[in-house]
């Protein structure tokens, strides 16, 4: 009995030992702590009451949300933070109130720093428009800027929604 308990433990310590470096490597891998992109996504989700989390896949929806329908923050290399606005389908929106539309999300849910960048891109007309497939009922705004990999704007006027996006490395 006293040789079968001393078998046994070497290998619960090894296998414990194995998952503990496995598990601390998976997240030494990400740049972007899941924890604390989580406690951000919850944080977020107070500007904005009645939204549901989903943190299986790091959004939040909202249903008739005011400044925001739907919010994705989240990423382990790459972090990502896309908040889409569904506009009233009945308004013909003219490129100043999409921009006007587009800084108040910002403002809503972004930091000051982020904001004020996308502010100054779309105020100075600072960006890249590209009309999507060919349909100029969809047009993409990229903003160029060092501290962002992209900061987009996307106008679909398909399904009526404003998306706005920064994505950092």
């Amino acid at each position: 009995m006293i040789i079968k308990s001393f078998l046994i433990n070497p290998l619960k310590i090894s296998l414990i030992a194995t998952l503990s470096i496995f598990c601390s490597s998976v997240f030494a891998e990400c740049r972007f702590n899941p924890e604390a992109n989580q406690q951000t996504l919850i944080n977020i989700s107070k500007k904005q009451p009645n939204g549901q989390i989903y943190s299986e896949s790091n959004s939040i929806v909202w249903e008739n949300g005011n400044l925001a329908d739907e919010i994705y923050y989240g990423g382990c290399d790459v972090l990502k933070f896309r908040i889409v606005n569904f506009v009233d389908e009945s308004i013909e929106l003219k490129e100043e109130e999409v921009f006007e539309i587009a800084n108040k999300m910002a403002e809503q849910f972004w930091q000051k720093e982020d904001t004020y960048e996308l502010a100054v891109k779309l105020s100075a007309k600072s960006f890249n428009r590209e009309d999507l497939y060919n349909d100029k009922r969809l047009y993409q705004y990229i903003m160029n800027n060092p501290k962002y990999a992209e900061m987009t704007m996307l106008f679909d006027r398909i399904d009526n929604s404003i998306t706005i996006e920064w994505i950092k490395q």
